[in-house]
């Protein structure tokens, strides 16, 4: 009896060592949430409580619903997106949103105002990214069986993760040790503490640190970050949305301004509407630009036909027509100042001129060249037609050696000011 008795004490303080060994994941996965670690196997920092939690999206019940007329709206194929434009709403005016022109492809967008000129709601497409699991160099992940476990989840699985799944565990603190011993490693596998914090690693990759709530859209399959902005005395939302297509993610923000009925009955509309639709530069932009060829006159020159040049301009930034046409026909409408100005800083920007007919004329050295060679050329072949003088086409072995002979003379007219930096003709 007396040799058994410390037998069983042996026994007994090898089996809580293991036991107590067992828990040392679970600490130091709260330390990794609460405080971070920085160990050989994985590092971690803290991040706002809003990045641990993650959940499904919902819109907030109102008080008073704001009832509108369909007419008003039009959905649009803009860049990746289908989304709603308000081209016929009396209390929105819109205005181009022309931002980053540094880049190759800068970011495009809608800003609506109230009849006050006070911001509504705005959307901005973002940049694309591919979405990859990779495991980085933290060894935690690339151990074999935790590796195979996370390779082995679909993108699509581990993307709603992203923003729906919480990733937070009970605190021994708060259940009390024993529920906290008792509970614990029924609840939560080894295997799952891995794979959160590969959750966790590719929130802090991905998602804005600023958000107060992250969440999956499960209607419409996608997720959304959701950031508190105070300018000038106004409270926005903004709502960033990521779209997953075929590893590709697709981003868009939409801000719209707190405690407004028509701004939060348009962030509804926007984001019940928005889906992504593949944009195919020279397809995608011309059953836009045929529809807005069929508006009457007075409508192309306002607003609503803007927009149809804007959303067919998203599918060929690099076709400067769309942006001529845009800024020449709402220079003939009317108080039509707040949507040129940015089209101009942009065109002046990406081609050295601002396509103006008015006194906006703005143009580099190089654009004002390209204008008069065009126009002494327009101008030659008016004279000859003119003059019903015929040309001898034998001369010219090919239609484009005749075109350049026009093109010479053209230059050869054109001997003023080609060292001027930048035109302005008031």
């Amino acid at each position: 009896m007396r040799i058994i008795i410390p037998i069983l004490l042996i026994i007994l303080l090898i089996a809580g060592g293991f036991f107590a060994v067992s828990l040392v994941p679970y600490h130091i996965y709260t330390l990794a949430l609460s405080e971070g670690v920085d160990t050989d196997f994985i590092k971690t920092q803290t991040m706002p409580e809003s990045m641990y939690k993650g959940g499904k999206y919902t819109f907030e019940k109102l008080e008073a619903v704001f009832v509108e007329d369909e007419s008003l709206y039009k959905n649009f194929h803009f860049d990746f997106f289908t989304l709603p434009f308000p081209f016929r709403h009396p209390l929105f005016r819109a205005m181009p949103l022309v931002e980053n022109l540094s880049k190759d492809k800068p970011n495009l967008g809608l800003r609506l105002m109230d009849t006050k000129n006070k911001m509504l709601a705005e959307f901005l497409n973002r940049d694309h990214f591919k979405f990859q699991l990779e495991l980085g160099k933290h060894k935690l992940f690339n151990l074999p069986v935790y590796k195979k476990m996370i390779l082995d989840k679909s993108q699509e699985q581990v993307f709603r993760d992203v923003f729906e799944k919480d990733i937070r565990i009970p605190n021994y603190k708060e259940m009390g040790m024993l529920n906290y011993i008792l509970k614990i490693k029924k609840q939560y596998e080894y295997d799952e503490l891995v794979y959160n914090l590969f959750i966790l690693k590719l929130r802090n990759d991905y998602l804005p640190k600023s958000a107060r709530k992250i969440a999956f859209y499960e209607d419409k399959g996608f997720g959304v970050a959701e950031i508190d902005i105070e300018k000038e005395g106004e409270k926005y939302l903004q709502e960033i949305v990521f779209i997953l297509h075929r590893g590709i993610v697709y981003s868009l923000s939409l801000k719209s301004r707190r405690y407004t009925s028509e701004a939060e009955a348009y962030r509804r509309r926007l984001l019940q509407n928005l889906r992504w639709k593949e944009s195919i530069s020279g397809d995608s932009s011309v059953p836009i630009y045929g529809e807005y060829r069929e508006l009457e006159y007075t409508k192309r020159i306002d607003q609503e036909g803007m927009l149809y040049l804007f959303a067919a301009w998203s599918h060929e930034l690099q076709k400067k027509e769309f942006l001529k046409e845009m800024i020449q026909f709402l220079e003939r409408g009317k108080e039509n100042s707040m949507q040129l100005t940015p089209l101009y800083k942009f065109a002046y920007k990406k081609f050295g001129t601002t396509f103006s007919l008015k006194d906006k004329l703005k143009e580099d050295a190089k654009a004002r060249l390209e204008r008069k060679i065009k126009e002494e050329l327009e101008a030659e072949l008016k004279r000859e037609r003119n003059s019903n003088s015929e040309i001898d086409d034998s001369k010219f072995e090919t239609e484009e050696k005749k075109i350049e002979y026009f093109l010479d003379k053209a230059k050869e007219g054109d001997n003023s000011d080609e060292d001027e930096d930048v035109l302005v003709v008031e």
